[in-house]
């Protein structure tokens, strides 16, 4: 029995044989599922790679294409100014000469794209010129201005009708910089005078490609119709806009140029790595500028493309051969542990290894597709936000961290209706969330207000999405949002305008209707004036005892009534100011000393706080006296209407801005105080706080102040005692 039971035992060859039985198909089932998703993670990984590639070039030629336009807008922008053609009627008027030059010395500090822009006249001598120096635009002295007859841009453009446009290849000027030269003919009221030139600076075309391009920047190219490289942003700045061989796209990578230089867009992939490009037409992108602007005589797109087809820019990004070969670095990386555990397992269970890499594999799968979905969330240029049923944060993508200004570990894990829904929304939109996680609503589109970490309010429109696990309950909900915030802005901006246009429509009738009371009771009451100065002049015999003194009181109301009458007229036909250069100081003494009768009569007590030396302004002295008047009779009447000593303090100061400086008059009065409620009402015509008055006097300083380009607000001041009167007037001669 023991013989025969060792008979039947298999040899240990038999059991390997047995083993290979199991071992060699499951090998070569596990080695083809690697291999397969070996290849489909490649084919993924490629196929997203081109995209992303694809994407960002077409941003990097829509960018420059833009700038291309936005250089046009410019060029017709300066060749339209009514300046421009003054100083080429006459060319000899320094004074037109030294504004145009100061308009563009202005569009330059705005738009320091520019190394040089200059005006010349129709003998190609140079009129104006501003250059740039160390950063800093300047207009370059009359002495140092040349003749530019025998340029190539001055005489083709000069050749050129209206709305012609010059473009040059990248040049070096005089600067040395390298630049593309713009140029459009210049026209006046006699005809052709001019051409207007603008030098545009090659490096900003490589700050725009880089900023357009920003996650490709360390392997995008841009590189001429010969194959040559004009620039890169990570490329050294000496070697941009080179156009000599030995610098040569082409000769390096000879077979993508042959592919490259055949076509105007494309990826592919050879040896020496993947390839994706865009064409960029700069000289296409004038007509296409113009065609935007409705030019019938505009060349097609086609046709130009088949023109300037040797002269455009190819934008390209190159991914190396060794950085797609990661793929497999990374694949085995990722993968090694789990399937040596797999070739352990079928070494010792061939079964229970099939069950497991069954298992293995759905699990996988499902890892797969969550990673892949969670990538496109992240890479997606839209606000996307996970919670589980009780409003908890699980996942965000790097958008709307971007958005909340906030780091991942200040938003995960965080409930997203108590730290992020703007309180006034914050219960609605809680109710609204449960309602949908628990079926009694269907996951709608929704709009909310949000907040950032730094109290920023954002409008987010929301498209929301249940998941659930395998028994059907609801597990999370994911919500892909878009910006609204510049949408609603635009909203409320138009709504304020049309308002505001409402407004100005009101107030215009309400003027008219007061020049026509005004006009018809300004005969009458001069005929009662007239009647009582006679009654007045008899002496007191010639009539009954108080018919004198009814005669004063009745003279004083009728000459309250022309005041009446007299701001009626004003408010309804306002005139014109006559301005002046002046000091606030002295028009503030000026209106101080028209109320002197006011100051003593009412024992007022005003201090002066002047800043000395304010710089002079241009301004209407008589308007402006009659402005500080008024507002300091009001400020007095404040403060005798409480039975308070009136105590006025008059302040005067400069502050400065970013391109001017402006006067600040502060009038400070010891009375109530303005109603915070009443602020904006204060303006309105006929809107008054006192028993008399026609509330004409505040909208009438609000006009005069609109005419000098100023400002002014009526503020209860911060300690709660009394009104301070805000006036802010520019320096610089607007009016």
């Amino acid at each position: 029995m023991a013989d025969n039971a060792d008979a039947n035992e298999p040899s240990p060859k038999e059991v390997l044989n047995r083993f290979y039985v199991f071992f060699v198909p499951l090998f070569l089932l596990v080695f083809s599922f690697i291999a397969i998703e070996y290849y489909a993670d490649l084919k993924i990984f490629r196929g997203s790679l081109k995209n992303d590639e694809t994407q960002q070039v077409k941003m990097a030629e829509k960018a420059i294409t833009n700038e291309m336009h936005n250089v046009l807008s410019d060029l017709i922008f300066l060749s339209r100014l009514n300046e421009i053609w003054d100083l080429l009627d006459d060319v000899n008027d320094e004074r037109a000469r030294l504004m145009v030059a100061q308009e563009i010395l202005y569009f330059s500090e705005k738009n320091p794209v520019y190394d040089q822009i200059a005006i010349l006249g129709s003998d190609g001598e140079e009129l104006i010129r501003i250059s740039f120096d160390d950063g800093d635009p300047y207009i370059v002295e009359k002495q140092h201005l040349r003749n530019k007859k025998h340029e190539k841009y001055f005489n083709e453009t000069f050749d050129m009708e209206i709305g012609g446009v010059y473009m040059s290849h990248f040049e070096e000027n005089e600067t040395g910089e390298s630049v593309i030269q713009f140029a459009t003919p210049l026209f006046a009221s006699k005809g052709k005078q001019g051409v207007l030139l603008f030098d545009y600076r090659g490096s900003e075309i490589i700050h725009i490609l880089y900023q357009a391009t920003i996650e490709i920047s360390t392997h995008m190219s841009m590189i001429s119709a010969q194959g040559v490289w004009l620039g890169s942003p990570f490329q050294d700045e000496r070697k941009n806009f080179l156009t000599n061989s030995e610098n040569s796209f082409a000769l390096e990578f000879p077979e993508a140029w042959k592919k490259i230089s055949s076509t105007d867009s494309g990826s592919f992939i050879i040896d020496s790595g993947m390839f994706t490009f865009e064409t960029v037409y700069p000289k296409v992108s004038i007509l296409e500028f113009y065609s935007e602007l409705g030019k019938d005589n505009i060349t097609s797109t086609e046709a130009a493309i088949n023109t300037f087809s040797s002269k455009g820019w190819k934008l390209v990004s190159r991914i190396s051969s060794s950085t797609l070969n990661n793929q497999m670095k990374q694949f085995y990386s990722d993968h090694w542990l789990p399937y040596s555990i797999v070739f352990s397992l079928i070494v010792v269970i061939s079964y229970f290894l099939t069950q497991s890499s069954i298992r293995r594999r759905t699990v996988k799968e499902h890892a797969d597709y969550e990673r892949r979905f969670i990538t496109t969330l992240n890479n997606i240029k839209l606000p996307v936000i996970r919670l589980n049923t009780n409003g908890d944060i699980l996942f965000c993508n790097p958008h709307l961290l971007e958005l909340l200004n906030a780091e991942k570990d200040d938003v995960i894990g965080k409930n997203w209706f108590d730290n992020f829904v703007d309180s006034g929304m914050r219960h609605k939109e809680r109710i609204l969330f449960r309602n949908i996680v628990s079926g009694i609503t269907p996951p709608v589109s929704t709009e909310a207000c949000i907040h950032t970490i730094d109290d920023e309010k954002r409008y987010i429109a929301w498209n929301n999405t249940l998941s659930t696990n395998p028994h059907g309950k609801v597990i999370t909900l994911t919500s892909i949002g878009h910006d609204i915030t510049e949408q609603r802005r635009l909203e409320k901006e138009v709504d304020e305008r049309n308002k505001e246009i409402a407004r100005t429509q009101t107030l215009a009738a309400m003027g008219q209707m007061a020049s026509m009371i005004a006009h018809d009771l300004r005969n009458p009451l001069s005929s009662i004036k007239m009647t009582l100065q006679i009654l007045s002049k008899n002496t007191a015999e010639a009539f009954p005892a108080g018919i004198s003194e009814i005669s004063e009181l009745s003279l004083d109301q009728v000459r309250y009534m022309e005041a009446i009458l007299a701001d009626l007229l004003q408010y309804s036909r306002p005139d014109a100011i006559q301005p002046d250069w002046l000091c606030v100081n002295d028009v503030l003494d000026r209106a101080t000393n028209t109320l002197q009768k006011v100051i003593r009569d009412n024992s007022v007590n005003i201090t002066k706080e002047y800043q000395k030396n304010l710089p002079r302004i241009y301004a209407d002295p008589n308007k402006l006296c009659q402005v500080f008047s008024n507002l300091i009779s009001n400020a007095i009447q404040a403060a005798t209407d409480i039975n308070k000593k009136p105590v006025i303090i008059v302040k005067t100061g400069v502050v400065f801005t970013n391109s001017t400086s402006k006067i600040e008059v502060d009038i400070i009065d010891n009375g109530p105080g303005v109603d915070s409620s009443q602020e904006e009402k204060l303006f309105d015509p006929f809107y008054t706080t006192r028993a008399k008055g026609t509330g004409l006097g505040l909208p009438i300083v609000k006009r005069i102040i609109d005419q000098h380009n100023g400002s002014i607000r009526l503020f209860k001041v911060e300690n709660g005692n009394g009104t301070c009167s805000h006036v802010v007037l520019p320096t610089n001669p607007t009016v």
